[in-house]
């Protein structure tokens, strides 16, 4: 056998073995994005949905709906009003965790719907947050199931802790998206400025994680600083 047949047949050969691996490199790349992509989410949706061609194909499905959802920004005094709100719902953790859990789970289902997320169903709620904040949907699962054991006073005051900051991360997160600046109007007889340019403010702006203390005794009230005014001698007046 000559030596051009020799080199036929191996580039034959590798052409053949090409076609063959070719799927399957692309089958694993594509397992390898998921999974980077959707974490703990993916694993969960490949063992619910029977296989990851079923649950990528469940991903899909989750974006494509994502996509048709009109998603509004909040507004500053939305996004203050929460703030305010929230603080509230985590000192009362301290004398009462487990009203503190549900009020911080209904919180985040209030800004949900208010940024017009559909809400009703709690699965549907997690699909959607799956694609939007992929790493915080595990953890928006763990909360409600200690929230669940606590409906039948089994969770703990430390899971109660744990679900706590897990709907603060994702409060954080829908508080922390792109806002609107409200419209200013000029004095009368002028015409409206059109609004300003939508202002994005980070998740970093809202109370970072490390700086939340949860904790189940009670805390001291900070002291107050009073500042006091010195009294003002008058100007003799003159003659």
């Amino acid at each position: 056998m000559s030596t051009t047949y020799v080199y036929i047949a191996v580039v034959v050969i590798l052409v053949i073995m090409g076609i063959i691996l070719a799927p399957m490199f692309s089958k694993r790349k594509r397992s390898q994005n998921f999974q980077e992509k959707f974490g703990d989410e993916y694993g969960r949706t490949v063992e619910s949905a029977g296989g990851e061609k079923q649950a990528q194909a469940e991903f899909n499905n989750r974006q494509k709906h994502v996509d048709t959802l009109k998603i509004r920004p909040l507004s500053v005094e939305e996004r203050e009003r929460y703030l305010a709100t929230w603080a509230a719902v985590q000192s009362k953790f301290v004398d009462q965790p487990g009203e503190a859990t549900v009020e911080a789970n209904h919180l985040v289902t209030e800004v949900m719907e208010l940024r017009d997320y559909p809400v009703s169903d709690f699965d549907q709620r997690a699909a959607d947050i799956s694609i939007n904040y992929p790493k915080l949907v595990s953890d928006y699962r763990a909360a409600r199931e200690i929230r669940i054991k606590h409906e039948q006073q089994k969770a703990s005051t430390d899971e109660l802790r744990h679900a706590l900051i897990y709907y603060r991360s994702l409060f954080s997160e829908l508080l922390g998206a792109e806002t609107v600046e409200p419209e200013v109007k000029k004095g009368r007889g002028s015409e409206k400025t059109a609004p300003k340019d939508k202002k994005v403010i980070p998740a970093e702006t809202v109370a970072p994680k490390e700086k939340m203390v949860l904790a189940t005794e009670s805390v001291a009230p900070k002291e107050t600083m009073v500042i006091e005014e010195e009294a003002v001698e008058p100007e003799p007046t003159k003659g």
